[in-house]
């Protein structure tokens, strides 16, 4: 007697002493009858005992059978298994329009949808077929809506938008930053008066789109009649969101279309996009807005709209233009409303036109303006926030810059509490700490933090060209009462062999009697630095095979 001439009842019970789903899965597959009357039993037991997972799986596959039958074997709609998200939502982001839709039917929608457990998987079942996929459905804004968008799934979101979802603000930014432009037709198509909703986040999708570097979202929204000079409540526009990120392109589309080079904020000014695109190392965009602009009007303006002028070409190196402002009597240290500094460059710039040029490396401005008054080392915050104008020439690497400086009096050396030596910023620089050596840099000036001198510096860093800079102009590898020996070599290990090798030729060896040394050897073995542990075996260095590390060795 075969299996299938078994009666049916006799087969179903016997499928009650399968515990793993995989057996009924291969019992299943094994005859067509077999499959016509157990394949509902495997839908059943994934959901008994495996809490839905299959449905997830088959959400994120497109499988829109094997979702309908898990649906009326009873499955959680919110079961995300393995996934990440819900199952509706696996289908929104693989776009498997009718998986989707099949949820719909189902009369629910997933509003909280992250499947960790900070997020709180829920389901929500609304009476109303129509749904409202509120902005607040998660603690990150994250409905099925905003998922379609998220991964460009517009077939999906018309089905969304078909059963009721609402486009909220978020989604239509995210839209114009994805840079999907079938996904903002879709919304128009569903909401015509989109183009007429103040959204102020970004100056609306347009300045959102320039700020993300969308182009062709940007040229879409222009082409539609979106107004080029949307403005927020503090006045940015698209152009100022262009200029902030770098999109050249975008910048142009916006112009060609009529946005003002120079819109004014509510305190007046005009030139702040210029002064955007200056600050954030964006030439070719401030060279552009610069052309749309009428000129000689800007150098009769008042004294604020100088200076941004003035700061924009010193950070763009515009040496006639940096002339023409200062002919005006402007001060050569005028630098506006200091608020609007690029705050991207962290501590070290106080924002004036001589600190963008030497941070630029505009040689000839910082020349100009020298000579014009600029302070060539003003005071600066004994915290730290701001350095020294010399300092910043020096880490930025510009030689020229750093002469003229020096040519214009600033010291070589710190002239505060709380300031490192110029010696210790240049030491990637040999030119740079050959010179500042010449003008009289001290190079036994103690660091305020370390107490370490610029040779110390030169040898941790691994700096060999450094170490020999500052060997010839004076500087002594040797033992003193404030580098003892094992200081010394603990300097040269974070420099590397060719760092011990180097301060070896001056009589200075790991001694394996100091137990200092041997801490410097387990800090190398336990940050892997092979040679140097060679190094030290080399130099009679050992370890008991009880101990720790010797073992460590020993193994090696």
């Amino acid at each position: 007697m075969t299996l299938l001439s078994l009666p049916s009842e006799l087969i179903l019970h016997i499928t009650t002493f399968l515990d793993r789903e995989s057996d009924i899965n291969a019992l299943v597959q094994t005859a067509r009858p077999l499959y016509n009357l157990l394949n509902h039993d495997l839908y059943k037991h994934n959901v008994r005992y495996r809490d839905s997972s299959g449905l997830a799986w088959a959400a994120r596959h497109g499988c829109t059978s094997t979702v309908r039958m898990m649906l009326t074997e009873g499955a959680r709609h919110d079961a995300c298994g393995d996934e990440e998200w819900q199952p509706m939502c696996m289908a929104v982001i693989h776009g498997h329009v009718d998986v989707v839709r099949l949820f719909l039917q189902e009369g629910e929608i997933a509003q909280i949808n992250h499947g960790d457990d900070d997020w709180g998987s829920e389901w929500v079942n609304f009476s109303n077929p129509a749904f409202d996929d509120h902005l607040d459905a998660t603690k990150a804004g994250w409905d099925p809506l905003m998922l379609a968008v998220e991964h460009g799934q517009v077939s999906v979101a018309r089905v969304l938008l078909e059963h009721g979802a609402k486009i909220n603000e978020t989604e239509i930014l995210h839209a114009s930053e994805k840079g999907v432009s079938e996904m903002m037709e879709l919304f128009l198509e569903f909401n015509p008066e989109l183009l007429d909703d103040d959204i102020e986040q970004f100056s609306g999708p347009l300045g959102y789109a320039a700020y993300h570097g969308r182009t062709e979202m940007v040229s879409y929204l222009l082409s539609i009649g979106m107004d080029a000079d949307m403005s927020n409540s503090w006045g940015a526009t698209p152009l100022a969101w262009a200029a902030h990120s770098g999109d050249l392109e975008s910048a142009r589309l916006l112009l060609g279309n009529g946005a003002y080079p120079d819109p004014a904020l509510p305190s007046g000014l005009t030139l702040w996009p210029l002064r955007y695109a200056a600050e954030r190392n964006h030439p070719e965009i401030a060279k552009l807005i610069l052309d749309h602009i009428n000129l000689e009007s800007k150098l009769v303006a008042d004294e604020k709209e100088r200076a941004y002028l003035l700061v924009a070409a010193a950070a763009c190196g515009w040496e006639d233009i940096v002339r023409r402002v200062l002919a005006t009597g402007l001060h050569p240290d005028a630098s506006g409303n200091g608020r609007n500094r690029d705050r991207n460059l962290g501590s070290g710039h106080s924002g004036t036109p001589l600190s963008w040029a030497i941070e630029r490396g505009h040689a000839g401005v910082v020349e100009i303006l020298l000579r014009h008054g600029a302070n060539p080392d003003p005071s600066v915050d004994p915290n730290g926030s701001i350095q020294r104008l010399i300092v910043l020439a020096v880490t930025t690497g510009h030689e020229k810059i750093v002469e003229l400086l020096l040519d214009w009096g600033v010291s070589p050396n710190p002239t505060q509490e709380r300031e490192s030596s110029l010696l210790v910023h240049a030491m990637q620089s040999p030119s740079i700490l050959a010179l500042l050596l010449e003008r009289g840099a001290d190079a036994g000036f103690k660091d305020y933090q370390t107490g370490k001198k610029p040779i110390s510096f030169a040898i941790r860093g691994g700096n060999a060209q450094a170490v020999r800079t500052l060997v010839t102009q004076g500087s002594k590898i040797e033992a003193s009462d404030d580098w003892l020996p094992w200081e010394i070599i603990s300097d040269a290990v974070e420099g590397g062999l060719a760092m011990l090798e180097l301060v070896s030729q001056y009589g200075i060896l790991p001694d394996p009697r100091s137990r200092e040394n041997h801490c410097i050897m387990k800090h190398a073995l336990s940050g892997g630095q092979d040679q140097v542990v060679q190094y030290f075996l080399g130099h009679g260095f050992n370890y008991d095979e009880e101990s720790l590390w010797g073992s460590v060795l020993d193994d090696a």
